[in-house]
């Protein structure tokens, strides 16, 4: 058993239980339900028996987006015969949003189309595409929609091959632009109005759900992830159109009252209650 902290949120520690019951599991610390911590590394195996992991899941949207941004931004205009950086051939990996990722395939049959298979480690068995192509400007498609729609990436594009500097493609942005902090503050003051005391097992409201898109403060918002593991405690991480490799959280908690953490700083409060989304100093500054 262990009690941690974070840094700058030392005044509430959090228990880590961890028990042998045939496998080494830990109890979720963010619920007070009996319920086992699904963890990435291998289980030891207990004295009496081998143990079997708990099912890894598979990459969120968001870790999809961000694992083939990192393809777009390293590999571009790759083509066959040609050496290749070691970022960009099979077997490479690397982090993005909080994972771990592989290059399972990589394919240039020529310099305008270069295809990868990416896997997320713990979830190899649910790989997924990330094809980019040259259009005018180096755009990789969204592996999370059959729909064909442009990947916005933070890396500059390439000039193509006619020479001139590449254009965007209708629909994608050459350059993503991230909310600013009152565009973060409005959107989860949006979730916070709309959204409170969510349960697994009970009514979710469509606008409080994945895929749910919103306008507010200049901006078009979507869902990209939403949490509910018990009425005190919602979560969501929600990204803005045009700029969807930086999704951001919003977390809320029923503290007496319903309040959510500031998303750009998640140790102060978040003010919603009319008039614009102002943060202000929590006595208790602690956002986990």
């Amino acid at each position: 058993n262990y009690l941690l902290a974070m840094e700058g949120a030392e005044a509430e520690p959090f228990p880590c239980n961890c028990s042998d019951v045939g496998a080494w599991i830990c109890r979720d610390p963010t619920t007070r339900h009996k319920r086992g911590l699904m963890c990435g590394a291998a289980l030891t195996a207990s004295a009496g028996a081998q143990a079997q992991p708990a099912l890894a899941q598979g990459p969120s949207d968001a870790q999809k987006r961000q694992a083939c941004c990192t393809m777009h931004d390293d590999c571009q205009l790759l083509a066959p015969g040609v050496p290749h950086p070691s970022a960009c051939q099979v077997g490479y990996r690397f982090s993005a949003r909080g994972a771990r990722f592989k290059v399972e395939q990589a394919d240039f049959p020529d310099q305008k189309h270069n295809n990868y298979l990416l896997a997320m480690e713990g979830a190899e068995a649910e790989p997924f595409s990330c094809n980019c192509s040259d259009v005018g400007a180096w755009i990789c498609r969204d592996p999370t929609t059959e729909r064909k729609r442009g990947l916005m990436c933070g890396a500059a594009l390439k000039v193509s091959e006619g020479g001139a500097q590449a254009q965007p493609a209708s629909g994608a942005a050459a350059v993503s632009r991230e909310p600013s902090d009152d565009q973060q503050r409005a959107a989860c003051c949006t979730m916070h109005d709309k959204c409170q005391g969510l349960a697994p097992d009970a009514h979710i409201p469509e606008e409080c759900k994945v895929g749910y898109s919103f306008s507010v403060a200049g901006g078009t918002f979507h869902v990209d992830e939403a949490e509910y593991p018990e009425p005190d405690s919602n979560h969501y991480f929600l990204s803005m159109d045009g700029a969807e490799a930086a999704p951001f959280p919003c977390s809320c908690f029923d503290h007496g009252r319903w309040i959510c953490s500031d998303p750009t700083d998640r140790r102060r409060e978040l003010a919603c209650s009319g008039g614009p989304a102002l943060s202000m100093n929590l006595t208790r500054e602690v956002f986990v």
